[in-house]
């Protein structure tokens, strides 16, 4: 009997089955904070890479923390006019970044466009070090209203197709 090849995952399937794996997940209702939510979704991701990477023996790390200047360990912010940016997480695959993940905790219904705005905005900065972004727009659930619409939804494919960003709505 011959052993298997192992099997390999691109950067589309890894970042499809990621943003299906958050959008199943279940997060609190109500968040306190934006780093308890980081904190949640740390451990989705985490469980995730485990179960789909380790187990076809590729390696990674996820970071969390700007990385020390003279250390490869942690995250690389992005500098765009003059202002840094730096995702919440970084999944490294085989020693190279592979995915950015940023959360947006939207709290009040008042300040929905502004969240939204803030988290696509810092996806698009994220793109250009990362070659994948994948934003979680965490909604309370008092925020809850009618699913995505069909322009939204095509937002959401534009901005893969054209970025590689990825939002996925809990």
């Amino acid at each position: 009997m011959t052993e298997a090849a192992p099997r390999y995952i691109g950067l589309n399937e890894l970042v499809e089955e990621l943003g299906q794996e958050l959008s199943r997940a279940r997060f609190r209702r109500t968040y306190s904070s934006r780093g308890h939510l980081v904190d949640d979704m740390e451990k989705v991701v985490s469980r995730f890479l485990e179960r789909r990477l380790a187990s076809v023996g590729l390696e990674f790390q996820l970071w969390r923390g700007v990385a020390e200047a003279t250390s490869p360990e942690g995250i690389e912010p992005t500098v765009l006019f003059g202002a840094e940016f730096c995702p919440d997480l970084v999944a490294q695959v085989s020693k190279s970044p592979a995915v950015a993940l940023h959360a947006e905790l939207v709290r009040s219904k008042a300040r929905t466009a502004g969240h939204i705005a803030a988290a696509i905005g810092a996806s698009l900065a994220y793109a250009r070090r990362y070659p994948a972004v994948l934003t979680l727009v965490h909604m309370d659930r008092q925020q809850e209203g009618p699913g995505p619409q069909v322009v939204e939804r095509e937002l959401v494919m534009s901005l893969w197709s054209l970025h590689k960003v990825r939002l996925v709505f809990s």
